[in-house]
């Protein structure tokens, strides 16, 4: 992933190859995504080719573009995997093995595609389709709009419908595009924003009340199992919200909030204005330290796995920065992009066109380095944004020449699975849920 952000702050670091952006798994809704309404379906020799069903396991897959791939095995499934998005990546958020389904999300609705590749009918009530919709995160139910009103019910992906819907409000004033904005379904509460402001939905009681929260931060801001969020309120000053509990508590910053990145699931980093970057810890309720950096900090980016290290980026240079004790090490190259393999351990490709630092490098927190390839990923080669590296259980996937790679962090193995395919450099796992 790219630290684009940042790399144009560092004019000097963009010169030599950039600044790190690493892969983490936090969930992102669909909303934000475009889908296959927006896409005409491609019938290309390569998906007419394609077998009439596809058996997997999600655990064992790599989707490289619309390329679905056994990244243990080197097998390649299907090209143009799913219909509709010919070789680009298509915004998957769920995927479910009983029923051998994946769910495409698309700016407040979504669409469920057999592992054949073969996109269903979009989810209906009433014989009408619901069209944009909120979904749970928690629990398999739809929110949806029907003659001005909030419905609840069911969705049944199989059979394209929504059971059990029942009426949640009667104010009738409710527009059918409201779910294409921005809205954030936690718990028993829905917000969205109504004519422009603010408004907590009660999924069971139906009251509808305004609430003084600058939702886009608040969504953006969200903790990993999204039950926090930490967020700017005014210059000077952040807060962290509780959803179960409605508690919002403020605390002081320096200037403007800039940035929020989640460490674990209850500390989180505040980078304000200047030099600042605060860590709240939610456990023990309080911001446990401050630090002042010698020069601006511009930004920070990529939470180790465990939460103790992540990037900091000043006007000078970039740094690996221990939460615990505030200790920083600089960054021995530039680099562009990475993922972490271990809780210590970095790996970063950087593309200047120098022999003596251009490849693929492991980077550890103890200053030392070691490069395990001589040619970088190939982020520079893809169109707009690109992910040509992802972490998996047991190391990480990446994308270099058009082969994927596989490196291996117990048997410290760099392994090519796939070559002679060009494979497109944005990768995804397809991560297995329970319910959507």
């Amino acid at each position: 992933m790219k630290w684009l952000p940042i790399l144009a702050k560092f004019p000097k670091w963009a010169l030599a190859g950039g600044i790190i952006v690493l892969s983490t798994s936090l969930f992102v809704g669909w909303w934000m995504f475009r889908g296959p309404s927006q896409n005409t379906p491609t019938k290309s020799a390569a998906s007419q080719e394609q077998p009439k069903s596809i058996d997997f396991k999600p655990v064992d897959v790599v989707l490289c573009g619309n390329t679905l791939a056994n990244y243990h095995t080197g097998e390649i499934l299907a090209k143009q995997w799913l219909e509709g998005f010919g070789d680009s990546s298509p915004p998957i958020v769920g995927t479910f093995l009983e029923d051998k389904l994946v769910i495409v999300g698309n700016r407040g609705s979504a669409i469920a595609f057999g592992f054949d590749g073969k996109a269903k009918k979009p989810l209906s009530f009433d014989g009408k389709p619901i069209g944009a919709s909120a979904f749970s995160n928690e629990q398999p139910e739809v929110v949806f709009v029907r003659d001005g009103n909030l419905w609840r019910g069911k969705p049944d992906w199989v059979n394209s419908a929504v059971n059990e819907a029942k009426r949640i409000t009667d104010v009738g004033y409710f527009r059918n595009d409201v779910f294409t904005g921005e809205w954030l379904w936690t718990g028993e509460s829905l917000y969205l924003s109504i004519l422009g402001r603010p408004q907590e939905v009660s999924l069971t009681e139906g009251t509808i009340q305004p609430r003084q929260l600058p939702l886009g931060s608040v969504i953006r801001g969200l903790s990993k199992n999204r039950r926090l969020s930490a967020f700017g309120t005014s210059p000077g000053q952040f807060a962290v919200a509780e959803f179960a509990t409605g508690v919002v508590k403020a605390f002081p910053t320096i200037g403007e909030v800039k940035q929020v990145l989640w460490l674990t699931e209850d500390r989180v980093a505040i980078l304000g204005s200047y030099r600042q970057l605060s860590i709240y810890d939610h456990a023990k309720g309080k911001v446990i330290w401050d630090f002042q950096a010698k020069t601006q900090i511009t930004s920070v980016a990529s939470a180790s796995p465990d939460g103790k290290f992540l990037l900091l980026g000043t006007h000078e240079e970039i740094k690996f920065l221990e939460v615990d004790t505030g200790k920083s090490t600089p960054v021995s190259l530039p680099i562009v992009e990475g993922a972490w393999t271990t809780n210590d351990t970095l790996l970063c490709s950087n593309s200047t066109a120098d022999s003596e630092i251009r490849g693929i490098w492991l980077l550890k927190m103890d200053g030392s380095k070691e490069r395990i390839s001589n040619q970088p990923t190939d982020s520079s080669l893809s169109r707009g944004r690109s992910e040509p590296i992802v972490e998996v259980e047991d190391g990480v996937l990446l994308i270099s020449g058009g082969n994927l790679w596989h490196f291996q962090h117990a048997e410290k193995t760099f392994s090519q699975v796939i070559q002679g395919q060009r494979l497109a450099p944005n990768l995804k796992i397809l991560n297995v849920s329970q319910k959507l």
